[in-house]
C-alpha cells in the first residue's frame, strides 16, 4: 500500500511540475528562451 501511495504522490507531483513548465512556455513564448540563450552566450 505504501509503495502505491508514494508512487501516486510522485506521479501527481511530476504532472504538476510539467503542467507548470508548459504554462510558463505558453505564457513566455519562444522569445523568452531565445533572449535567455543570448544572455548566456554573451557571458
Amino acid at each position: 500500500m505504501m509503495r502505491v501511495n508514494f508512487k501516486t504522490i510522485l506521479i501527481v507531483l511530476v504532472v504538476a511540475v510539467v503542467s507548470s513548465i508548459l504554462t510558463t512556455l505558453v505564457n513566455c513564448g519562444p522569445g523568452y528562451f531565445f533572449n535567455k540563450n543570448v544572455h548566456l552566450q554573451s557571458k
